[in-house]
């Protein structure tokens, strides 16, 4: 399936690559709602205030960097839903919920204006 691809309608594919080569997502859109699904962007909370700390032995830490930067600023500057997983099947805590911008002194404030929940 090529970046863009509809899979079926509403669901579209979207080409997600840097810590691992051809990685896909896929965005959902219903009544105006979005949902970007992904895996392998984030894998753990502290990369949502931090996207450019890389876990350890990460293969491509500047692409992986580089995409949690793109599907943070996406999911905040166009309100879009994120679900993902660390690809380990982590429990479903481990999942960014609808990005807002946050006060300085609110304890979930990131760089990106993303809070995870």
């Amino acid at each position: 399936m090529a970046d863009g691809g509809e899979v079926f309608p509403g669901v579209r594919a979207v080409a997600l690559p840097g810590h691992t080569a051809g990685q896909m997502g896929y965005e959902v859109t219903s009544a105006g709602d979005r949902l970007l699904a992904f895996a392998d962007v984030l894998h753990s909370p502290v990369q949502v205030a931090h996207p450019d700390w890389a876990i350890v032995g990460e293969p491509a830490a500047d692409d992986s960097a580089r995409l949690r930067h793109e599907v943070l600023g996406r999911l905040a500057d166009e309100g879009t839903v994120g679900f993902g997983t660390d690809g380990r099947g982590a429990p479903a805590p481990q999942v960014p919920a609808r990005p807002r911008r946050c006060p300085p002194r609110d304890p979930e404030v990131t760089g990106g204006g993303a809070a995870w929940r």
